[in-house]
């Protein structure tokens, strides 16, 4: 299930470029996958697993966007797994990874909408 979705004016791999450099920007690394998503990801693994959810801004998290195209230009989702934010943090950590990844997709919905490409 989406934790977030964007509508784009563009098609489908202009979305995929604006949306990755929007998630750059706010620090993510983006990967595109073989399957035409963007895996992404920020903070260290090894002080999430050390400290959990007390990690703070090192956190570790990633998610994926995937798009699909649509009449108007194409779908971004943004889909979190609250497995992985569980297993690395508990409770806390599943519900601060949660809250990265709506930042995150409203940040780069802001930074679309100044560039004119959000329906």
């Amino acid at each position: 299930m989406a934790t977030a979705e964007l509508r784009l004016l563009l098609p489908l791999d202009q979305a995929r470029d604006a949306v990755g450099s929007a998630l750059a920007e706010q620090g993510f690394a983006v990967q595109p996958t073989a399957g035409g998503s963007l895996d992404v990801s920020r903070g260290s693994l090894g002080t999430t697993i050390v400290a959990g959810a007390f990690a703070g801004q090192d956190m570790h998290v990633r998610f994926d966007v995937h798009f699909t195209p649509d009449a108007e230009g194409t779908l971004a989702a943004f889909e979190h797994s609250a497995v992985g934010g569980f297993f690395k943090g508990g409770a806390i950590g599943a519900a601060k990874a949660g809250d990265v990844v709506r930042e995150a997709a409203h940040l780069a919905g802001v930074r679309l909408a100044q560039q004119g490409v959000l329906v």
